[in-house]
């Protein structure tokens, strides 16, 4: 699971810094006088002002982001094996434990 969650977290925080970079290329390219590098700002605008909470593009762009948010959410609420073994109390009142790689590289 733990190989799931490193590649989920790489997959969309590489999303989210490609998502920013061409958003802060867009707006300083606009600021600076200059054409559209990737996307029409006026035209995703237009786009955006004639949708309303009832389209089928909204719904479905509400519907995945909300699935990735529950995904990412049950991929950290899913219980993960323990890392650690509890060995027998060799004095009382002392906990031992070990880390399972250990022990198993021990053999």
């Amino acid at each position: 699971m733990r190989v799931f969650d490193r590649l989920l977290a790489l997959v969309l925080g590489l999303a989210a810094i490609a998502l920013a970079v061409v958003i802060i290329t867009e707006v300083v390219r606009t600021a600076l006088g200059m054409q559209p590098w990737l996307v029409h700002l006026d035209t995703v605008t237009a786009y955006l002002t004639m949708r309303t909470w009832q389209d089928l593009p909204v719904r479905l762009a509400l519907g995945g982001l909300t699935a990735a948010g529950f995904l990412l959410l049950g991929s950290q609420l899913w219980p993960r094996r323990r890392r650690f073994t509890r060995l027998a109390p060799v004095t009382n009142g002392i906990d031992s434990v070990a880390v399972r790689t250990s022990l198993r590289n021990a053999r």
